[in-house]
């Protein structure tokens, strides 16, 4: 029975050391994976780009813009460009025209060192009235989609670390203007 008892703390210890550590992203965290940092600034912005251009709005994935020719390139044209980034690429059909001032307002990045292209990790998004906590951090029904997430972010930052051209952005996206569907 002790051994139990014992080994049940274990977990529950191991469970709130995941918890304390993954819930949030922090200047720790972007030190080793060195992300340029950007916002959508709104949940609903966020969630009506998308729609804008005939596609559901979806986090945890990645999207490459050609910078020289201010083009959001598809999901084919960014797997034949950069094969490698293939894990981490959305493969929605998008078809979307943006200007690279269109693209600096609604991720609100800082392109001024930018590579020839900007990969954009739309990241979990994140409550800024607590703590920048990722979406259901301290719901454990949902810890293992917290971890996939933050695994495929981290995936991410070490796909493009190995890209001599790309410069990745983490877009985070706070959860203002968010609404929960209720059924």
């Amino acid at each position: 029975m002790l051994k139990v008892k014992v080994l049940l703390f274990i977990v529950f210890l191991m469970l709130g050391n995941f918890y304390s550590h993954a819930s949030t992203f922090t200047d720790e965290d972007n030190k080793t994976e060195q992300w340029q940092l950007g916002t959508t600034k709104r949940f609903d912005t966020f969630q009506s780009f998308f729609l804008k251009y005939g596609s559901n709005a979806y986090f945890r994935t990645a999207y490459l813009y050609d910078l020289e020719k201010q083009q959001w390139l598809s999901y084919e044209e960014a797997k034949s460009l950069k094969p490698a980034l293939q894990p981490i690429l959305n493969v929605q059909h998008m078809d979307v025209k943006l200007t690279l001032a269109e693209i600096v307002s609604f991720t609100n990045i800082d392109i001024r060192d930018a590579k020839r292209y900007a990969l954009f990790f739309f990241d979990t998004p994140i409550d800024t009235d607590n703590n920048n906590e990722y979406l259901f951090a301290s719901n454990e029904v949902f810890a293992k989609q917290l971890k996939k997430s933050i695994e495929m972010r981290k995936l991410a930052a070490k796909l493009v670390k190995q890209q001599h051209d790309v410069t990745g952005y983490l877009i985070q996206i706070p959860l203002i203007g968010y609404k929960p569907q209720t059924f």
